[in-house]
């Protein structure tokens, strides 16, 4: 089964955080405008806080698309899930955004999501404490639960989305995935120097990447022995598991 990237990550029928509409979606986090699918999966925390989308529990597989699905928490957000999928008995590891708390697994392909350079300094918070920044603007779920546990622990109240729980109803500072405001990224995501290591630690034959610094990250992974491949938005590239280079002809 290939492996291809055009509108995310999609092995077979199933397209993994799509960025666009998708016949069957995966997503391994909550992002700040989720994408239309005929049919939706997530992991079971995740689902709870959407309707109709199908949950899979951590600890157990499954069989959809034509694929077994086995899910791993990443700590990325409320309920960040790595995907294990098994098809003729070939493992895909596929790793969206991800903290340092995601374990390895054997799988013979690994494809990793390179994340954009970390942008917090931490301005924000002094700003919302004085009042000078009343609407915080976030790129995903994780970065809410990281901005809200930083405003709690400064003692700054706040209002926050519904599926981070109840916030104080009456502060003046609000925490949101839309709209303009003061915007704060501070994703708490893996950084480029873990995911060679734990590349490694998967050992697969093949590493497949894709995202904003997807190539720096292939030079370190060439660089530990692995065979790499990038995955360039929005050409589609196809790999399958016997995917061997075209010859040159005169």
């Amino acid at each position: 089964m290939d492996v291809r990237y055009t509108h995310g990550v999609r092995l077979g029928a199933l397209t993994i955080d799509p960025t666009g509409r998708a016949r069957a979606a995966f997503w391994t986090h909550r992002p700040a405008h989720r994408k239309g699918a005929r049919h939706t999966m997530a992991s079971a925390p995740l689902a709870a806080t959407w309707p109709d989308v199908l949950a899979i529990p951590f600890g157990s597989s499954v069989v959809a698309m034509g694929l077994r699905i086995e899910l791993l928490p990443t700590g990325y957000g409320p309920g960040g899930a790595a995907l294990l999928l098994s098809h003729e008995g070939r493992r895909t590891l596929v790793v969206g955004p991800t903290t340092e708390r995601l374990e390895s697994r054997h799988a013979e392909r690994l494809v990793l999501a390179a994340p954009a350079a970390p942008a917090d300094d931490g301005a924000w918070l002094a700003e919302a404490a004085a009042g000078r920044a009343p609407l915080l603007v976030v790129p995903d779920a994780a970065a809410a639960e990281v901005v809200s546990a930083r405003l709690r622990a400064a003692g700054v109240a706040h209002r926050r989305p519904p599926w981070l729980g109840p916030g104080d109803a009456r502060a003046a500072v609000r925490l949101t995935t839309r709209g303009a405001g003061r915007a704060v990224d501070a994703r708490p995501q893996a950084a480029l120097g873990w995911l060679a290591d734990y590349a490694r630690e998967v050992a697969p034959e093949q590493v497949l990447v894709h995202g904003p610094r997807a190539e720096p990250l292939a030079a370190a992974l060439t660089a530990a022995g692995l065979a790499v491949r990038v995955l360039h938005a929005p050409q589609q590239l196809a790999f399958g598991a016997q995917h061997t280079p075209p010859v040159a002809t005169r």
